[in-house]
């Protein structure tokens, strides 16, 4: 049981300190030039004027890639990077934070599209009523209370696991759109993908013409659907690998899930007074 709590309480820190819920203003961007890592300045040239700029930061790593106490990415020559206004510093990054803002906008609304569309929503429900009954209406028995017990941990993990929460995006093509015919699109002649009529990133149509990108959300495997999203929007590719830039698959679920089970307890209740009630009577005679 302190696992599951210490569990619990790791995962919710980490939401507290999403990438997606940070506000720096972006000062600039740019590869960097130089890294001296004694002085701890970057120099870094802009995309905006190609200048070369020296920014000092606490230390040279990446400010976004910081896992518990310490930094996973250090920044090196050659890497493209953004310049953030954390106020009494600048914060450098090779992720951006409005790519990660839109992608995490537009997955949590294709999360709850997946899930109110799809049978998953009505397979939870029945999940939550039968493992609500099993407790209700079971006798009171530890062996009845291990069995409800396992129940109820493989019903809330099979939910959990069924909504794929580890997903990430991936690019996996680029080209011009030659052919759009419902949710069939063509890309250079050759390629045929299936996705949604609009681009989902930038909430409006996609036009024959148009240079696009092509998204994978998730991999194809038994059981678990593959979305496909063409795209205008070119995301940064380090952007793309953090974890915290996505929708909080597992916890949405969870949540929604152990809400169910609430519902569905509340509404079986009144069936369980009554058959116990039956039962004290026919005990009686």
């Amino acid at each position: 049981m302190k696992k599951f709590w210490l569990l619990l309480t790791v995962l919710l820190i980490t939401s507290c300190s999403r990438i997606v819920s940070t506000d720096y203003e972006l000062i600039d961007s740019g590869v960097i030039e130089t890294v001296d890592y004694d002085a701890v300045s970057v120099s870094i040239v802009s995309d905006k004027d190609s200048v070369c700029r020296s920014w000092f930061p606490k230390k040279a790593y990446d400010a976004l890639s910081l896992q518990g106490l310490e930094y996973t990415d250090s920044l090196k020559v050659g890497d493209k990077c953004f310049v953030y206004d954390k106020g009494d510093e600048p914060l450098i990054s090779k992720v951006s934070i409005q790519d990660a803002k839109v992608i995490n906008d537009a997955l949590s609304r294709h999360y709850w599209k997946e899930l109110l569309v799809s049978e998953r929503l009505v397979t939870m429900i029945a999940l939550a009523f039968v493992v609500m009954a099993f407790w209700l209406f079971s006798p009171n028995s530890n062996k009845y209370i291990m069995i409800g017990l396992v129940l109820f941990l493989g019903a809330t993990a099979f939910a959990v696991i069924w909504m794929n929460p580890n997903r990430k995006l991936e690019k996996v093509g680029e080209g011009t759109l030659t052919e759009i015919s419902g949710k069939r699109f063509v890309v250079d002649n050759k390629t045929v993908y299936y996705s949604y009529p609009k681009d989902v990133f930038r909430k409006e149509p996609l036009y024959v013409g148009e240079k696009v990108q092509v998204y994978r959300y998730g991999r194809y495997r038994s059981g678990v659907r593959e979305n496909i999203f063409i795209s205008k929007s070119v995301f940064n590719e380090d952007t793309l690998k953090k974890s915290q830039i996505y929708p909080e698959v597992l916890l949405r679920t969870w949540g929604l899930y152990w809400a169910l089970l609430l519902v569905a307890g509340v509404l079986l209740t009144p069936f369980r007074i009554s058959y116990q009630r039956k039962k004290a009577r026919k005990a009686k005679v």
